[in-house]
């Protein structure tokens, strides 16, 4: 069994499921020690360990696996951790790596790069020197590509497109939700309530929605830093008897208000510099067989099929987005058909397993570089 070390900056983080997912496989097939620079008992991840805590056991074998770090400076417990032999460190979000360099100097290790903004700090950061034990996991044929231009130098060979995935059994759409035909048309964005989600984008959309489908739910899953913002504009735009707020969910409650949507929306948008990467949340709604509304966003079109699987917009196109949605309230043949090829791609190309499967095979190429 191969000795991995995984690094992140929280962990259990209730907004990145797709770390917990991806760990809870690798610890099956090697052995696993996780490091978290940050302690959610101390940090403002409480919330997070404390929903994980309660609800999965699965999560509890992880903790005990798990180390935080006393000193954010001097990296203590990481200098004590590394004391051991690891044959792969995957730092889950690559530009981490540049913050310890210096200690893990020689070692085989993997970066992943999940938005842009990743890749800016790592390259901004690092100098990179010690490619030849480095390969980086770009989330996204986009931020490959971006790989590839920031780092002209860098051996093409060693930069790898994985695709996350989701896991499909889990996922699964809502026999009971077909059989509610009269329901009222739901829509759903999940993701933290920061600018480059574009939440403001979708209330002023759904503002021109109501006024043609009066009884259509927007559900914004998860908080941030824009709560009180997003707030002030449900009212602002009349909107308080159809915009629902929930917070942050426990997984299997996220997946119930999935089961009870019609569509899924992602209207990501480029903010100060920052931008997305291929959010979650988009193969979530594909697996649970939502049609899907989203921005030409970094690596959102690789997943979202226009006039496929979902539609297609651009970016802060509030009237385009209203309209997409107006039509799947009006035609549930629609929303069905984009729904069904939605997540027929999800099963066939991008299953968690799989997915995971494909990252241990990189782990095994990388020991034998």
């Amino acid at each position: 069994m191969l000795n991995v070390l995984a690094l992140t900056y929280y962990f259990p983080r209730i907004s990145e499921t797709f770390v917990l997912d991806q760990l809870l496989f690798v610890k099956n097939s090697c052995n696993l020690t996780i490091y978290s620079l940050c302690n959610p008992n101390k940090q403002r991840a409480l919330e997070d360990l404390e929903i994980e805590r309660r609800r999965h056991q699965e999560t509890k074998e992880l903790l005990a696996r798990t180390f935080y770090e006393i000193d954010t400076t001097k990296f203590v417990m990481l200098k004590t951790i590394l004391l051991d032999h690891f044959d792969i460190l995957h730092f889950q979000f690559g530009e981490m790596y540049a913050q310890v360099e210096k200690l893990v100097k020689g070692r085989k290790s993997i970066l992943t790069l999940h938005t842009r903004s990743n890749l800016n700090r790592l390259v901004t950061n690092s100098k990179l020197k010690d490619q030849a034990n480095l390969v980086l996991l770009p989330t996204s044929r986009y931020l490959t590509e971006k790989c590839w231009s920031l780092l002209p130098g860098l051996d093409r060979k060693l930069t790898l497109t994985h695709y996350l995935g989701v896991d499909t059994k889990k996922y699964c759409p809502s026999e009971s939700r077909k059989m509610l035909a009269n329901s009222a048309f739901s829509v759903v964005l999940n993701g933290r309530f920061v600018s480059k989600k574009g939440h403001l984008t979708a209330l002023r959309a759904f503002r021109i929605v109501v006024n043609e489908v009066p009884n259509a739910r927007l559900v914004f899953i998860g908080d941030g830093l824009m709560r009180g913002e997003i707030e002030n504009e449900i009212v602002k735009l009349d909107l308080t008897g159809n915009v629902f707020l929930t917070g942050k969910l426990e997984r299997d409650e996220v997946i119930n208000i999935y089961k009870m949507a019609d569509v899924g929306i992602q209207p990501s948008e480029g903010y100060a510099g920052s931008e997305e990467g291929l959010p979650t949340a988009i193969m979530e709604y594909s697996a649970m067989q939502l049609a899907v509304v989203a921005t030409r966003h970094a690596g959102i079109p690789e997943v979202v099929k226009h006039n496929k699987t979902g539609f297609l917009i651009r970016e802060r196109d509030t009237h385009d987005l209203a309209r997409r949605l107006i039509s799947l309230a009006r035609s549930k043949r629609l929303n069905q058909d984009l729904g069904v090829r939605g997540r027929n791609f999800m099963v066939s190309a991008l299953e968690l397993e799989k997915q995971n499967q494909e990252l241990l095979d990189i782990y095994g190429q990388l020991v034998k570089i």
